[in-house]
């Protein structure tokens, strides 16, 4: 580097002492040297005057340090092509002067005033000479980058197979903190990453390098068209470690000791509730056993940008270096290698502070521009295009540099080409001259294969799209969609299976066999005209998931065979219409697999068995739409209750539930063991998310050594819906959650599924298997005339308006008939108990139901039976009960909702037992405190107080005196179903299924009633179109099985 070249004894050259001597901003340049020699030192100066650029041949440099003159494609970041195999431009015809300063950044120095500021700042300043076009403007093809502007990176998972490596283009780190997102949320523990700093970029036409190199050029030639210089430098992020894999390991020797390690994590303290309940979850089950669940993955992808993580510089096949003894932990690599390549070790320095993905980005950027000064540490990448593309391999690549530019309709139909001369070939002849069969599968890969049917698919969903939004005519869309689906299934059975079953590729059979129902199926969906032969397309899922379930053949668990049974239960809904087979499939594919689950899932798979279960829960379920009348004198009680925290209307939904109930899974178990002294950082989930809520509602002060929320809280002010007081006592009804079934795991209430869990467990004598409530109600008035209460009958006529809502709102509704006999029912009964002459309160509620398709048909009257069945807990409807013991105020916790103070399970307390339903009252040893400020005084007599934890609370002491308000009751002939719709079809209207008892909806501006005609409506029109005793299909939105890990986590009933 002239940097550290030699000094030249020679004096302080001459220049320009006449008037016409080069000037440098306004002043003569001799003036300026003077300058310089003051500053850098007068033979320092001089050395840089004499021979300022450091003078390189950057192609032919970068080329010779390359083993044999294999360079790298910058499409794949992994693939190197023999140089010498490609048309190019490659002899030295333009020469480019440029300065680089110690962060890297690089500026052209094409005059005398950006040559002195590089001297000035002691900046490396190069001459490079560059292949290009002798007679153009170098501005055309030269792209100076460096300085952090652009970057390529190449990241992957070593816990995510199936995700294919992704590779982008980034212009800020807020890009590369995106891609890496995208990555952890595929559910990846590590992440490896090659971050590529582009320096130098030089790109060509390809018409113009033809015209240049005519001489060389062939048919199957390949085309240079650009070379781009970037330093290049390999990244692992390791997560910082895992406390509990020790824990695991020991329970995985024996499940006795669980509760035995449970019992020392509380003591030792050092465990949040978070960790606590993750490892009781792992270890709760002998099917799932170990550290990852799809509830903790949903959890780790949900917290992915907050996840700490250690920066540990690798070589080129990420690799680590070992470490330096004083450290166990892989650190950040301050002042990394300068040699790259596979097997070079870099030098691993410490940082022992993990740090967010954020600055992980952060500090690896500073770190390679850095690096970036040397053009010697240069990597060379090659963008190259074919002449023409007649390969499978160069429709591939084609699709490659598509996707790296994010250019997905490129991608997608490149893809396609490649499924096109593949098909091509086939079709020409079944084997080779030589009697080998056509090798073109050899030329794809795993991850080709799926990225070849994933483009497929997205490009039949977008054709979807657009038919359903009216921007393709119904004509069009069937004939290109048959067109595109039949190409892909001709690739599939005329290609990839026969080469499979030749080489007893089991898993590829069974791939390409699941992969042709697929298609068969979306014709059958779509195309009126392709709906025959559904016997074969029944036939092609029978034995893709038979061959899939011979252990001998595949892994139990292979992501093929788990795929097959979710698409293969899809198909029952869409094409037959009966979720009983759906649900038999679903049930007899994890009947299939009994043997528990290995260690070593990828997230995709754990993710689409646990897509397993959720859509068996699924095809079993009902969205039921009926109206409710409760007795009067309950109702009125219940409207006097104050306002509390969760008393807001249900179009307002709560936080999503992903938010927090996900952190509930053991709930209060964990506390109600604890011992009296237990800190605050070792609640249960449930006591801990009490804590949050109540301190956010009331505004108090955290106690010392409470931990911060582990989610931030929400501070909403109650709608004006809230106000009405009827529908805040219905509300907190629905929290309740009426006909709840609480099911048994390994001791541990639990109300949520896991990975296919909830299958297994055993069925209530009855019909109905479980019931959730729909969060969001409606109240509709029916007016009792004095006349009317006292006659024997009544017409249903215009009289019968709905009040809170004009009847020119419900006129037209097809559930308005039901309504309307509904108030006309109970005008005559009066026996909600209203005054004559007064007014009868209805609601329209929601709810999923859960029932046994083996009495299918029954359901409808087992859940309005049970439904008027709800009674009291008591023949009082104001109840005091005495509270002596600890244990009775931790049976209270553990069975109330602490926002509302509404029990959620039976519980004793004193000599009495509360039933569901059941509200606290603020009064007795509560009088005159807020719900919030009840459960933290009941929170912290069960921990055993504190003189710091209840600044601003009044101590609670034994015993209490509590008073109870019993539950509603339903009144006699109180209830009317309007309409009920198989809760699969009609899943994307809710979210709340996978975690919560409760649901959401997600478009809170339509109303119950709204929504019960328009699932009625789509009913009626599936009756009218079903001909010859067969249903039109129905498309069932995102329960398909997805292989890939990023789209896997968020499929199913949300």
């Amino acid at each position: 580097s002239c940097l550290n070249a030699p000094i030249p004894s020679v004096g302080c050259p001459t220049m320009g002492q006449s008037a016409g001597a080069p000037t440098c901003a306004g002043r003569d340049w001799n003036e300026k040297f003077t300058d310089l020699q003051a500053d850098v030192g007068a033979g320092f100066a001089t050395a840089f005057y004499e021979k300022p650029y450091h003078k390189d041949d950057l192609l032919q440099s970068t080329l010779n340090a390359m083993p044999d003159r294999r360079v790298l494609d910058r499409a794949s970041l992994t693939q190197r092509y023999p140089f010498d195999d490609f048309v190019k431009l490659d002899q030295p015809v333009v020469n480019l002067k440029l300065a680089i300063t110690n962060d890297g950044r690089v500026y052209e120095t094409d005059d005398r005033a950006h040559e002195f500021e590089a001297m000035r700042h002691k900046h490396l300043m190069m001459e490079f000479s560059l292949p290009g076009f002798s007679n153009v403007d170098m501005d055309t093809f030269v792209r100076i980058r460096g300085g952090g502007k652009v970057f390529t990176v190449f990241v992957n998972s070593d816990e995510c197979p199936a995700l294919a490596p992704i590779i982008r283009r980034c212009e800020s780190e807020d890009d590369i903190v995106k891609v890496l997102l995208t990555v952890l949320s595929a559910g990846a523990d590590s992440v490896n990453l090659t971050l590529c700093h582009q320096m130098l970029e030089l790109e060509f036409d390809k018409v113009d390098v033809l015209q240049e190199q005519e001489d060389m050029c062939q048919a199957s030639a390949k085309i240079i068209t650009s070379y781009l210089w970037v330093r290049m430098l390999h990244f692992k992020l390791l997560p910082k470690a895992d406390e509990l894999q020790k824990f695991f390991a020991e329970v995985r020797t024996g499940k006795a000791k669980r509760d035995h390690i449970v019992q020392g994590m509380r003591r030792d303290g050092r465990f949040s509730a978070e960790e606590m309940d993750r490892f009781i979850e792992g270890t709760g089950g002998t099917r799932r056993l170990g550290p990852k669940t799809a509830k903790y993955l949903r959890m780790m992808v949900k917290k992915s940008r907050d996840r700490p993580f250690h920066v540990q510089r690798c070589d080129s096949n990420f690799q680590l270096p070992q470490l330096t003894a004083r450290s166990s932990q892989p650190q950040f690599s301050a002042r990394p290698s300068q040699t790259e390549g596979a097997g070079a070790e870099a030098k691993a320095e410490l940082d022992d502070d993990p740090t967010n993905i954020a600055s992980c980005v952060t500090k690896i950027v500073d770190q390679i521009k850095a690096d970036s000064v040397h053009s010697k540490d240069w990597t060379l990448l090659v963008g190259w295009e074919p002449i023409r593309v007649t390969t499978v391999a160069q429709s591939l690549h084609e699709a490659q540099r598509s996707k790296v530019t994010q250019d997905e309709a490129g991608y997608i139909r490149n893809a396609l080409k490649a499924v096109e001369i593949s098909s091509k070939k086939a079709q020409k002849k079944a084997n080779n001259d030589d009697g080998k069969q056509n090798d073109a599968k050899q030329a794809l890969t795993t991850n080709d294969v799926a990225g070849i049917l994933s483009a497929s698919k997205t490009m039949l969903d977008s054709m979807v799209e657009h038919m359903l939004a009216g921007t393709m005519s119904r004509e069009r869309f069937e004939e290109h969609f048959e067109k595109a689906a039949e190409s892909i299934m001709d690739f599939l059975e005329n290609n990839l299976l026969p080469i499979a079953r030749k080489n007893g590729d089991k898993e590829c059979i069974v791939l390409c066999q699941r992969s042709l129902a697929d298609y068969k199926r979306y014709l059958y969906v779509w195309i009126p005209s392709k709906r025959e032969k559904v016997h074969d397309i029944e036939m092609l899922y029978q034995l893709s998931t038979q061959m899939a379930a011979n252990p001998k053949d595949i892994h139990p668990y292979s992501l093929v065979g788990l795929v097959g049974i979710t698409n293969y239960a899809v198909f029952q809904g869409e094409v037959h219409r009966r979720y009983d087979l759906a649900a038999r499939v679903c049930r007899n594919g994890i009947a299939a697999r009994r043997c528990p689950l290995p260690m070593d899932l990828g997230t995709s798979q754990i993710f689409n068995w646990h897509l397993i279960g959720s859509n068996l829960i699924a095809f079993e379920s009902f969205l039921v739409v009926l109206m409710v009348a409760f007795r009067h004198e309950d109702l009125v009680a219940h409207e006097a209750v104050e306002i509390r925290p969760t008393d807001e209307q249900a179009s307002e939904p709560h936080a999503p539930p992903e938010e927090h109930e996900e952190e509930v899974s053991v709930a209060s178990k964990l506390a109600r063991s604890a011992a009296p002294a237990m800190p605050f950082a070792c609640l249960g989930a449930r006591d801990r998310l009490c804590l949050d809520r109540a301190r956010a509602a009331e505004a108090l002060p955290m106690p010392s050594g409470t931990p911060a929320p582990s989610r931030p809280l929400r501070h909403r002010a109650a709608p004006a819906a809230a106000e009405n007081g009827k529908l805040r006592a219905v509300h907190r009804w629905l929290r309740s959650r009426p006909l709840y079934r609480w099911t048994e795991k390994d001791g541990d209430s639990d109300d949520d599924y896991d990975d296919g869990e909830e299958a297994e467990v055993v069925h209530h004598n009855n019909v109905l298997l479980q019931v959730r409530w729909v969060d969001q109600t409606e109240q509709l008035v029916c007016k009792v005339e004095k006349e009317e209460a006292e006659s024997s009958s009544s017409s249903e006529d215009e009289r019968d308006a709905v009040g809170r809502h004009s009847h020119k709102q419900m006129k037209g509704c097809c559930v308005e008939g039901g309504i309307k006999k509904f108030h006309s029912q109970l005008r005559i009964s009066m026996t909600t108990g209203a005054p004559k002459g007064g007014e009868i309160d209805t609601f329209c509620l929601s709810a999923a139901v859960r029932v046994q398709h083996a009495v299918d048909g029954e359901w409808q009257q087992s859940f309005l039976a049970e439904m008027q069945a709800l009674t009291g807990s008591s023949e009082l409807q104001r109840r005091q009960v005495q509270v002596n013991m600890l244990d009775e105020v931790g049976d209270i916790l553990d069975s109330i909702d602490h926002g509302s103070g509404v029990l959620v399970k039976k519980c004793r307390a004193g000599d009495q037992m509360l039933g569901i339903g059941d509200t606290l009252l603020m009064e007795g040893t509560f009088q005159g405190v807020s719900i919030g400020e009840a459960m933290l005084m009941l929170l912290e007599l069960k921990l055993g107080g504190g003189k710091d934890r209840r600044q601003g609370l009044r101590q609670a002491q034994l015993p209490l005196s509590l008073k109870f308000l019993r539950a509603m009751e339903v009144a006699p002939e109180g209830i009317q179903m309007l309409t009920s719709v198989p809760y699969a079809e009609v899943h994307s209207h809710f979210t709340g299924f996978r975690d919560m008892a409760i649901l959401s909806v997600k478009n809170s501006s339509t109303s119950p009633v709204s929504r019960a005609d328009m699932f009625h409506k789509s009913g009626q029109s599936d009756i009218k179109a079903t001909k010859a005793g067969k249903a039109q299909p129905q498309r069932l939105r995102n329960l398909s099985a997805r292989r890939n890990p990023t789209s896997a986590g968020t499929t199913g009933c949300q």
